[in-house]
């Protein structure tokens, strides 16, 4: 069942039905809604048609990456791989369109102004990519490293990061691993959220998303509980803990009584091979 959670984007997602076998790539259809879309991109208004060509993109989308996993298991089971491995391809070009035109939406020449109608476009094409997997993945870093565009939206770069968890594309777990000790404190929050998506991560990549926030988490807390004087260290915990918690939670499996016991939990657990089983 496909989630669409992009229109209403303070409403629980609504299931879809199944999506029916693509149709053909690029067909002249999904042509023109580009075209149409990217007509209504210039226009600077009209955002909730925008919106709308957004949702039917993500629905054209599920239903070419349905299709192709089907075709992959078709493949796998001895299918004509000449035949099978055209449509893959005709299938992974529409999918690439597909995510190329929602990520217009964050890079339009004429979608610069900050604004409450280009900043519900935005998140909805944030949300959008975030359903796209790895395909969603790298067109969110793009969005959260443009400072020239978003530099003054840190609640906005943050969601992009959330996103980034939920297109569950693994090998991002790094690069986010390395924004929990950065100085802004949303980021490290909302990196930690992104991380709390990644329970079926490898457990390479687990272990080490585990470590890393073992060792932050008990940082921040200490330096909480040393000094109730510090504003600062108030702040950094308050704002990042109950985020790197729920990430601890989400990538082992089970939950600490507080802060430090995550410390004690993971000294003793670390050379499990069974838990950091892929």
């Amino acid at each position: 069942m496909i989630l669409l959670c992009t229109t209403l984007l303070l409403a629980p997602c609504a299931p879809l039905p199944a999506p029916a076998a693509a149709a053909p790539v690029q067909s002249s259809s999904l042509k023109e809604k580009i075209k149409e879309y990217g007509a209504i991109l210039s226009s600077r208004e009209r955002e909730d048609e925008a919106i709308a060509l957004i949702d039917g993109f993500l629905v054209t989308f599920k239903a070419a990456e349905s299709r192709s996993v089907n075709l992959a298991a078709e493949l796998e089971a001895g299918g004509d791989e000449r035949e099978l491995k055209k449509e893959i391809r005709e299938l992974d070009k529409e999918m690439d369109a597909v995510a190329d035109a929602v990520q217009e939406a964050l890079t339009h020449k004429r979608r610069k102004e900050v604004n409450a109608q280009n900043l519900q476009l935005w998140k909805v094409a944030a949300y959008a990519l975030g359903q796209m997997g790895a395909r969603g993945a790298p067109r969110l870093w793009e969005a959260f490293e443009d400072k020239k565009r978003f530099g003054d939206e840190p609640d906005l770069r943050g969601l992009f990061l959330e996103q980034i968890g939920q297109t569950r594309n693994y090998a991002d777990t790094e690069a986010l691993v390395d924004l929990l000790d950065h100085s802004e404190y949303l980021f490290i929050a909302r990196a930690a959220d992104a991380l709390a998506y990644f329970g079926e991560a490898p457990g390479s990549e687990r272990r080490m998303a585990v470590d890393n926030l073992v060792k932050l988490l008990a940082e921040y807390y200490e330096s909480h509980a040393q000094d109730p004087s510090d504003v600062e260290a108030q702040e950094k915990y308050r704002k990042t803990g109950p985020s790197m918690i729920k990430a601890l939670e989400a990538l082992t499996g089970t939950t600490q009584p507080e802060p430090l016991a995550w410390r004690t939990w993971f000294n003793k657990h670390k050379d499990d091979a069974e838990l950091w089983s892929d």
